[in-house]
C-alpha cells in the first residue's frame, strides 16, 4: 500500500445574501464596468425567457462595496434598483475554477430580487440541495448556502430562477440502487482492518491508490469513524491540481466539494445518520461522478477535472478512520 501526499482541505466560508431596505438614490443607469458583462449574461437569460429590462430608462446602480461579512451581495429596493457585491469576495474568487459560476450566482442573486422582485427560497430538492438560487436570508438547519450552480444543474437552476414552477430534473432525485459492477481493477489486499489517523489540524486527503481505471469504474470502500476523533470520513478522486470529494458526517450529512473551487458545491443529507461500519462508493462515468452511502446515490455531479487517477478516503482534524476494504471495479450498466 502507498500513501500519497496528502491534499489539505481549503477552508470554505458560509456566504450569505441579502435585501436592504429603502436609501435614497438618485434614479439613473450606472454600472460597474466589471459586473456590466454579468448584467448582459442575467438580460440574455432573462430574455430567453420571455422578460425583457429598458434598463436605462428604469435605471440600474450596480456598484462594489465592502459589505460588513458574512455578506457578499446586497440589493436595495430604491429607484432605481441599486445593487452592491461584495470587494473581499469578488477578489477572493478570482483564478479560482468556479470563478464565473459564484460570481453568476451572486449577481444574478440580487438581481432575482430587484428586477424579478423575487424572495428569497429556502426548499429543497429531493436529493435535499437547494431548490432556488433564491435561496438565503436566515440560516435553515444549521447549513451554508452552497449552490451549483455549474453543468447540468446551471441550466435548472436558470430556468427556475425566471420561471419559479420549474420542476427537478431526473438527475436530482435520490437513487437506492448501486452502478453494475463489473471485473475488480483493483483491491487493496487487507488481511483484517487498517487504522487511518489524521494529525493535523484540518482535514486532509490521504491518497490510497494512483492508476488510470479507464472513464467508468466504481470505487467502493467499507470503513467505519472513530465517534471519539473523527466528524466526517469520506472519498475523492482527483490529481494534484484538483480533487472532488464527499465527506460524510456522522449526523447524515455530506459535503461535496473540490479543492480547486472557492467554497463546496453542495451539503446533502442522508436518510439517517451514519454508525458502525458504512459502504461508500463513487462512480465515475466520464466526467460525471456520483457518490453512494450504504446503497444509495446521495449526489451527482458534472463538474469536469483533468486527472481521475489519484483515489483515497477523506480525514476530519484528528480524526482516526478503520478501513476493512477498498476495492475499484469496472462498470456495467449505468445508473
Amino acid at each position: 500500500m502507498k500513501i500519497y501526499r496528502s491534499l489539505f482541505y481549503l477552508l470554505f466560508p458560509c456566504l450569505f445574501f441579502s435585501c436592504g431596505g429603502d436609501d435614497d438614490a438618485l434614479k439613473t443607469y450606472s454600472v460597474d464596468p466589471e459586473l456590466d458583462s454579468y448584467l448582459q449574461r442575467f438580460l440574455s437569460s432573462a430574455k430567453v425567457h420571455g422578460k425583457n429590462f429598458d434598463l436605462e430608462a428604469e435605471g440600474l446602480i450596480m456598484e462594489f462595496a465592502d459589505l460588513p461579512s458574512p455578506k457578499i451581495g446586497l440589493c436595495h429596493f430604491t429607484d432605481p434598483i441599486k445593487v452592491q457585491i461584495d470587494r473581499t469576495f469578488w477578489r477572493e474568487t478570482a483564478g479560482k475554477a468556479d470563478q464565473e459560476s459564484q460570481r453568476e450566482n451572486t449577481v444574478f442573486h440580487e438581481l432575482g430580487h430587484g428586477l424579478l422582485r423575487r424572495q428569497h427560497v429556502n426548499t429543497k430538492l429531493p436529493d435535499t440541495e437547494w431548490k432556488s438560487i433564491m435561496c438565503g436570508g436566515e440560516q435553515v438547519d444549521d447549513r451554508g448556502w452552497f449552490l451549483n450552480f455549474t453543468g447540468a444543474r446551471k441550466q435548472y437552476y436558470l430556468d427556475e430562477l425566471f420561471e419559479p414552477s420549474t420542476q427537478a430534473p431526473a438527475f436530482l432525485q435520490v437513487v437506492e440502487q448501486l452502478p453494475e459492477k463489473g471485473a475488480e481493477l483493483y483491491r487493496m489486499d487487507l488481511k483484517e482492518p487498517i487504522a487511518l489517523s489524521n494529525r493535523e489540524n484540518m482535514g486532509v486527503l490521504n491518497g490510497m491508490v494512483d492508476d488510470d481505471f479507464g472513464n467508468d469504474f466504481y470505487l467502493e470502500v467499507e470503513a467505519m469513524m472513530d465517534p471519539s476523533s473523527s466528524s466526517y470520513m469520506g472519498l475523492f478522486v482527483g490529481s494534484e491540481n484538483s480533487c472532488s470529494y464527499f465527506d460524510l458526517y456522522s449526523q447524515g450529512r455530506v459535503l461535496v466539494a473540490n479543492t480547486a473551487c472557492y467554497q463546496p458545491f453542495a451539503e446533502v443529507f442522508a436518510s439517517e445518520s451514519v454508525e458502525g461500519w458504512v459502504r461508500m462508493g463513487l462512480l465515475r462515468h466520464g466526467d460525471e461522478l456520483s457518490f453512494y452511502v450504504n446503497g444509495t446515490r446521495l449526489y451527482w455531479n458534472d463538474f469536469p477535472m483533468d486527472s481521475y487517477r489519484k483515489l483515497g478516503l477523506c480525514l476530519s482534524p484528528k480524526g482516526r478512520i478503520v478501513v476493512k476494504s477498498f476495492v475499484v471495479y469496472g462498470v456495467g450498466t449505468e445508473n
